[in-house]
Parts: C-alpha cells; structure tokens; sequence
C-alpha cells in the first residue's frame, strides 16, 4: 500500500467508526471517538465496598454495572452522549450524577451519603431492654433484623442518607414501632409499650415469703394461656417482672404462685398502658413447719383439737384418780376390824358415791 491519506472504516459492538488516517509505515494506529469515566469514591466511614455497585445508564438505559476494587472504578471505551452514574448499596441508590461526554474522558468523585445508626430500645422506666429484636426496613423494603445488647443498644450501622420503619418485637409482641429520619450520625432511642409489675408476697401474719415461685401469664381473649415470665421471690418476698408487653387481645392477668406445698391463682385485669405497677398479695400462711406450710384456718383447727384432746384427757385422769381412790377405800375397810370404823368406811363409800351421781 502506498503512503498517502485514507478513509477507514471501523466496525465495533454494533457501530461504525469513520475518519481519515495517514499511512506513512507498515503500524497505523488508529484513535477511536471512545472516552472513559473514572469514578473515585469516598465515603469517610468503614464500609464493605463489596456492597456497592456502581452503575453506568446512557439515554436512561443500563448498560454496565461495575463493583468497585477499592476506591476507584472506570467505565472505558464509551462514545459521546449523555451519561448518569449512580451507586447503589443494598439496591438503594446512595448518589446519582448525570454527566456529557463531549470529545474526552471524565473524572468524577462520589460522595458517598452514609451515617452511623444506633438503636435503643428501654422500658417505661428507661431501662433497657435486652434482647428485643428489631426489624428496620429500608427505603427499598429490604429489611435487616438487629438484636439489642445488655444496655438496650443495637450494634452501630453504616446507612444512607435516608427514612427507616422500625418495629421492635419484645417476646414475640409488637411493642414499639417509629420512622427514623437519618441525616447525619443517628442515636435513636425507643421507649417500648411495656410494663413493670412489682410483686410483694407475705403471709398471713405480714411476714415475707421468700422464695415463692412466680409464673406471669396473659388469659387471651379467645382462651388462650400466655406465659411471659417466671421468677422467685427475694428475701423481702418481692420479685420484678419488668418489661411485660401490652397485648390488646388480653383479657386477664394471672399470677400462679407457687409456695412449698401450696398452690394459689390470682388474677386481675390486664394492664392498658405503658407504667410500673404494684401488686400486694397476702396468702393464708402462718408458718412452715418441716416444709408444710401451715394456713390460718390449720391453725385454728390445731388449737381447737389440741384444746379437745386435753379436756379429754383431764376427764380420764379424774375418773382414774377417783377409781384409785375408791379402791383405797375399800382395802380400808377390808382391813379394818372395829366395827366403829367399818361403818365410817362404808360412810364415806356412800358419801362418794352421792357426790358421783350429783356431778
């Protein structure tokens, strides 16, 4: 081929490239229209950038989808036209910019919109509540379930810029739900629809009762039985439910208390709303006596035997008494030979025996 100026015609991914180039050596090279985005990220929290995608559209129609390694991603060998970046994190777009190549490569930065989240969940007297589950969706309706820690908090989370449903769930019951609005570093708190019940438990002579076992339930509405709690009384005979969720459907709550050999049910309305609640409960107890409990009325029943046994047994150690001394009398009069005497023996036997017949 001789040296000169040509046209050219270049076929790739489905278009034609045409131009004029100049051969003047056995190599030619030939530039194509073809330009590159370079996209540097930042972000200014610890991410997984294995999380995100960056996604390329032209004319509103995606054609590449890169994840990034690093900080850094390039789209190359694109033509001139109208472009839009965004990327995504969990399918929700974090960012969006609409871009122009006109005749040479880009370089953009995107700023990544993302903020630490933290959950509370505490009671009505602001403790915390552990183990609470929380169930946050995300804008997309994705949803990730957290689990609260000791002191009631969730672990820190790395989310857009962005409004969350949260609904936490406290022993299988819905207790609280809210929208959290993040736009910045978040610490939300969550006060749930709780109560605390403090149990005081004495006997019949107000003393406490230590180490009565205690079974908190809700009576539902249709019969059902839900158990809640169980826990034993302290020393002062008190125990704490805390956080017993509110269950619209309940029709009753019932204490099932257990202590030594007795058993007693007690039950009340259902509480209706979020408080601390006290409950004074005084059973027929008197006193324990080798892990019997004795109760008033045994008590009294004890007195009252105890008090027939001894008229009882006063009765038969008099009339024993009198038979002895009946027979005294009569060897008396055995033994006796004056007849003076015989007479006041038998005397005194018929003066015993009047007295007998008058009492």
């Amino acid at each position: 081929m001789l040296s000169g100026d040509y046209t050219y015609i270049v076929y790739w991914e489905g278009r034609n490239f045409t131009g004029m180039v100049r051969i003047a050596s056995p190599i030619v090279q030939i530039e194509l229209p073809l330009y590159s985005i370079h996209a540097t990220i930042k972000v200014d929290k610890p991410i997984d950038f294995r999380t995100l995608k960056i996604i390329l559209y032209k004319d509103g129609v995606k054609i590449k989808e890169l994840s990034p390694e690093g900080t850094y991603v390039t789209f190359r060998r694109l033509i001139t036209g109208f472009y839009a970046v965004e990327a995504h994190w969990y399918n929700y777009t974090l960012i969006r910019k609409d871009l122009h190549i006109v005749d040479s490569s880009l370089r953009i930065t995107l700023v990544l919109p993302l903020y630490k989240l933290r959950i509370r969940v505490v009671d009505v007297d602001n403790q915390p509540l552990y183990r609470a589950r929380l169930a946050l969706t995300l804008p997309n309706g994705s949803t990730t379930w957290l689990l609260t820690g000791p002191e009631g908090y969730t672990q820190a989370l790395i989310v857009p810029y962005a409004s969350y449903t949260c609904k936490v769930y406290w022993k299988g019951v819905l207790v609280a739900e809210d929208t959290i609005r993040v736009k910045e570093d978040t610490e939300w708190s969550l006060k749930a629809r709780v109560v605390n019940v403090l149990l005081t438990l004495k006997g019949f002579l107000n003393q406490p009762l230590s180490g009565a076992e205690v079974v908190l339930a809700y009576k539902l509405e249709n019969g059902t039985i839900l158990t809640l709690s169980w826990a034993q009384t302290n020393p002062e005979g008190q125990v704490l439910f805390r956080g017993i969720p509110l269950i619209h459907e309940a029709s009753a709550l019932i204490l099932e208390i257990s202590y030594k050999d007795r058993a007693y049910t007690k039950v009340y309305p259902p509480p209706t709303k979020s408080e601390s609640i006290k409950i004074d409960i005084s059973l027929d107890v008197v006193a324990v006596l080798f892990e019997h409990t004795v109760t008033i009325l045994e008590l009294v029943t004890y007195i009252l035997v105890g008090a027939a046994i001894a008229i009882v047994a006063t009765v038969v150690i008099s009339r024993i008494k009198e038979k002895k001394e009946f027979s005294e009398l009569i060897v008396e009069r055995n033994e006796e030979r004056e007849p003076g005497r015989i007479a006041r023996a038998f005397k005194k036997i018929f003066k015993r025996e009047e007295e007998e017949e008058e009492w």
